[in-house]
């Protein structure tokens, strides 16, 4: 993407700290590299760094959010037959699940559900068992969770 900007003109920079913008019809920014201090003044600021930037806080950007999702991942055995080129997505209730296979019969799951719902997975009414997925149809019912080992290559 940056290299796309560039194309078009954009001017980009890499690696500044100490960035301070003074927002406005006609933004100001300093920064600082190695080459020492600079000031442009551009049409337009992009901070690029995440949802906390420094750039959007400074010009009054506030992300406003609310957590409405938990999720929590465990490593599973017992999928052989799982191809290891393929992850998968979906649903199941009000669950969502993601699997990202690791090879040698090894993957990650990945479960979501709304936070509304908390108290049926945390406490005694948590479900136990030996796998998160059990009872769902949506997901291969040969996973179990699985002691963390070495990877061949760490033998």
């Amino acid at each position: 993407m940056a290299d796309q900007a560039a194309d078009a003109g954009a001017r980009i920079v890499m690696g500044a700290q100490k960035t301070l913008v003074e927002k406005g019809a006609k933004p100001v920014v300093r920064y600082q590299t190695a080459d020492g201090e600079h000031e442009i003044r551009p049409r337009m600021v992009i901070g690029a760094t995440g949802r906390g930037c420094t750039i959007g806080r400074q010009i009054g950007v506030s992300m406003a959010t609310s957590v409405h999702h938990w999720g929590g991942g465990v490593r599973v055995e017992g999928l052989e037959d799982w191809p290891m080129d393929v992850q998968a997505m979906g649903t199941e209730a009000e669950k969502m699940f993601m699997v990202f296979p690791q090879g040698d019969g090894l993957a990650r799951l990945y479960i979501n559900f709304p936070t509304a719902n908390k108290h049926r997975y945390r406490g005694p009414a948590a479900p136990s068992g030996s796998s998160p997925t059990s009872s769902w149809t949506a997901c291969p019912t040969t996973a179990s969770p699985s002691t963390p080992r070495r990877s061949r290559s760490a033998r």
